[in-house]
């Protein structure tokens, strides 16, 4: 009985939306629902640009993931602006583009996204802009590693065990929490920092 509920839910929801049905006969909704705040529309457009962009359930397709992103942001979606940045730095169903990407990122980073502050680490750190800039780098680790991305902090370790090897110790207990729920740049950056 349960299966018969599970096979009709779809189509029982598309009748409450507008959907289309897509190659695999799988009903998913491709326009504008209505719900009550913006946040519902900005976390369903995130949901399905997710479940296309991983291919969770419907062949994966990241120009209909960059569709659904694209509208998501337009709802207030800081991941969605977040991850556009990385299907532009990447070039997933888009041209590649590293001056949008980072300008995506720089926006989500502005609003604490702790995967584009990270990312602004990395444009910083490489010199992707043009100059290596590793004080801003450092900036940028360490906000993402404050709103909750672990491996942000083995980043920071690593950039300033190069600018302060004296420090090393203080640099190993910043990165010791992170080694412990089992980050595994943290646990080879410990490593080298303590038998180099």
């Amino acid at each position: 009985m349960l299966f018969g509920i599970l096979q009709i839910l779809p189509v029982i929801l598309c009748a409450s939306y507008e959907c289309e049905v897509g190659a695999d006969e799988t009903p998913y909704v491709e326009e504008t629902i209505h719900v009550q705040s913006e946040t519902h529309q900005a976390e369903f457009f995130f949901e399905q640009a997710r479940i296309h962009e991983l291919g969770e359930g419907v062949p994966q397709d990241y120009v209909k993931a960059k569709g659904f992103h694209e509208k998501a942001a337009s709802w207030g979606s800081i991941k969605s602006i977040s991850r556009l940045g990385s299907l532009y730095y990447w070039g997933k169903g888009v041209e590649k583009d590293s001056a949008k990407a980072i300008s995506f990122w720089k926006e989500a980073a502005a609003a604490g996204n702790e995967y584009s502050l990270f990312y602004m680490g990395d444009m910083n750190r490489l010199g992707v802009e043009g100059e290596i800039n590793i004080d801003r780098a450092l900036e940028y680790y360490l906000a993402s590693f404050e709103q909750g991305y672990e491996p942000a902090i083995c980043q920071y370790g690593d950039l300033m065990s190069r600018r302060d090897p004296d420090d090393v110790l203080r640099i190993v207990e910043l990165m010791e929490n992170a080694a412990l729920n089992g980050e595994a740049l943290c646990i080879r950056a410990i490593s080298w920092l303590l038998y180099e």
